[in-house]
């Protein structure tokens, strides 16, 4: 990370830690902790963020509730974690946008995607902006 310090003002630090825990079940159980502390050590001017999908989408997906993330983010910042954000993947993204930004805590929403060279991937748009960058 330091070869790019304050080039990325962001850095998703934590992506889909409650469905995948490769790095916990190989560095121990403080891995995703220690990331947070390197890469907070390592840029300390950039917005350190975790990422989860189908938190807000579905009910059904027992690894990433609400209740699962919320505690997840809490252990961590117990721990000492220094987190900035939060992030939630969803494919429904108008309806993750309006509870979101109703609620008085956000400052701000950032969005983030893939973008096939086509515009889409397996029928699915996975962008706000065609390749020619022009927003949809």
């Amino acid at each position: 990370m330091s070869k790019y310090k304050e080039e990325f003002i962001h850095w998703d630090v934590s992506n889909e830690m409650l469905h995948f825990d490769f790095y916990e079940q190989r560095l121990g159980p403080d891995a995703t902790l220690h990331f947070y502390e390197t890469a907070h050590q390592s840029d300390p001017l950039a917005t350190l963020f975790m990422n989860e999908f189908n938190v807000v989408e579905t009910c059904s997906d027992v690894k990433s509730t609400v209740d699962t993330y919320i505690e997840r983010i809490r252990d961590l910042k117990q721990g000492g974690m220094y987190m900035d954000g939060i992030g939630l993947g969803a494919i429904y993204l108008e309806q993750v946008l309006r509870e979101a930004s109703s609620h008085p805590s956000v400052n701000g929403i950032m969005l983030w995607t893939a973008l096939h060279p086509k515009g889409e991937i397996k029928g699915k748009q996975m962008s706000m902006a065609h390749t020619a960058f022009m927003v949809s």
